[in-house]
């Protein structure tokens, strides 16, 4: 795919989708600014990055904290001159029961993280591409987006919201040749779906279609292809990669 030499900052790289889209696009001869709230774990992954022959960098970030995103963005800028491509991925699932037993404190902190995090990075990201020309951005829904789970009423609607934002974005910014598109994950094999499942990410397996619970890559591919100029023509988009979670 046409993406080397370009660079992409990316948010929530440290582990699971993230971490695996990063090392995907460093695949692909992508540069990289990484942000991720554990430090330990987005040091790894850009010194995994750097082994695939790529300049990447790490930058501690917590998305719900606006400047910390700025400052994220800003690094990126002062690192390459501009970036071209973003992956906004960074999310938290929170806590899951009936709505009226759910924690206050816990609600906010989805909203917080989930929305205004997503939020913030694109407020950042889009002036730099503004002034560079362009440029594409994939945000991070779920299938839980489109088709929501009962007691995980606070992250469904988060991700309703992903999906909300990010296609309003899509057409103010169309004209001006930044592609913004949505990739809606099924249950992946990651840290948070095995906090969700006790320990046991194939749980969900007889839930899914094709039989399985997918892999953190899969979705790693998807978003590249949605970053590339492969998909030139295609913004406002939400890709369901869930195996055919959302067909049912």
């Amino acid at each position: 795919m046409s993406l080397k030499d370009q660079v992409a900052v990316v948010t929530g790289g440290g582990s699971g989708i993230g971490q695996a889209t990063v090392l995907a696009l460093a695949e692909h001869g992508v540069h990289l600014v990484v942000g991720n709230r554990n430090e330990e774990q987005g040091e790894a992954v850009v010194a995994a990055a750097r082994e695939k022959g790529v300049e990447a960098i790490f930058v501690k970030t917590d998305v719900s904290q606006p400047a910390q995103v700025e400052h994220l963005v800003n690094t990126a800028v002062q690192k390459f001159g501009t970036f071209q491509l973003a992956f906004n991925n960074a999310g938290i699932e929170g806590p899951s029961g009936p709505l009226h037993e759910l924690p206050l404190d816990a609600l906010k902190q989805v909203y917080e993280v989930n929305v205004h995090g997503v939020l913030y990075a694109m407020k950042y990201q889009i002036p730099v591409m503004l002034k560079a020309g362009g440029g594409s951005i994939v945000n991070t829904s779920s299938v839980l987006g489109e088709k929501p789970s009962a007691n995980l009423s606070v992250y469904n609607a988060s991700k309703f919201a992903v999906n909300g934002l990010s296609r309003t974005a899509a057409q103010e910014y169309a004209a001006q040749n930044i592609r913004i598109n949505v990739v809606a994950p099924g249950p992946i094999e990651t840290p948070m779906l095995m906090r969700a499942t006790g320990g046991d990410p194939l749980a969900f397996s007889s839930l899914v279609p094709m039989g399985r619970v997918g892999q953190p890559k899969e979705i790693a591919n998807a978003v590249v292809w949605l970053l590339s100029k492969e998909s030139s023509f295609v913004t406002g988009a939400i890709l369901n990669v869930d195996g055919g979670w959302i067909a049912q």
